[in-house]
């Protein structure tokens, strides 16, 4: 009898459990595959080229490898970059784990570099003008007009384990890796309405990407999106108001 009795309480709980939308309280994408995966190539492409097929139309692409000519891809180690720019000043967040609340830290770069592997901490700041030499612009970008339009050039570093929030950005921007791995979910800007950004003045949605509540975010149940993966030396070309959380 007690074995009936518990067979049948599980058959219960299995079907208060396939009540829930597809995904309720997983990570953000869970609730169906992707539609594909974003284009990617093993070439960079000219300043026109570039125009006219990925910033024009809106339409994101992967340059695999494209950064591991950029002198600061080999040269870039902890144990270099504290010897050579450790007085640097920078901002850190407290938690890698994005949450637009927390609070901001000022640190000299080789304290940070001390402690990141240790704490819960994230270095995110406009890169530092003498360690803007070592960086360089892909060759789309480097003539054309583009660098007159270039806003800023920001730095991000942490030890692993980073997720921002959903959200969009209001520029173009590309994002190049020297570390570790990085996966986006991109949502097209034509469901911007039904990814609830509602957080309208920062241009991000309160949503948990790690459990994501699809009662409380009900757009997001069926909302369609790809996956990009990069990996070292990758540079991605990411449309103003693509809609995205990052994990690092």
């Amino acid at each position: 009898m007690k074995a009936l009795l518990i067979l049948n309480f599980i058959l219960v709980l299995s079907a208060l459990e396939s009540e829930h939308p597809p995904g309720h309280l997983k990570p953000l994408g869970s609730h169906q595959p992707p539609l594909g995966v974003l284009d990617s190539t093993d070439f960079v492409p000219t300043s026109r080229e570039f125009f006219d097929q990925n910033v024009l139309p809106g339409k994101p692409v992967l340059f695999k490898g494209a950064a591991k000519k950029m002198p600061a891809f080999s040269k870039w180690t902890d144990q270099y970059l504290s010897e050579k720019f450790g007085q640097e000043a920078i901002d850190v967040e407290e938690g890698k784990k994005e949450n637009r609340s927390l609070a901001t830290f000022h640190f000299k770069l080789q304290d940070f570099i001390s402690r990141y592997k240790d704490e819960d901490i994230y270095l995110v700041e406009t890169l530092p003008a003498k360690m803007r030499e070592e960086y360089a612009l892909l060759k789309s970008l480097s003539c054309g007009g583009y660098t007159n339009v270039l806003q800023d050039a920001v730095v991000w570093f942490s030890s692993g384990g980073t997720k921002s929030v959903l959200h969009y950005d209001s520029v173009d921007n590309i994002n190049c890796l020297f570390d570790g791995t990085k996966e986006l979910v991109m949502i097209n800007k034509s469901h911007l309405e039904q990814a609830h950004i509602d957080k309208v003045n920062g241009a991000f949605s309160t949503v948990d990407v790690d459990q994501v509540d699809m009662y409380k975010f009900p757009g997001l149940q069926t909302i369609p999106y790809y996956k990009a993966v990069m990996e070292p030396g990758d540079c991605f070309f990411i449309p103003a108001r693509q809609t995205y959380p990052s994990f690092l």
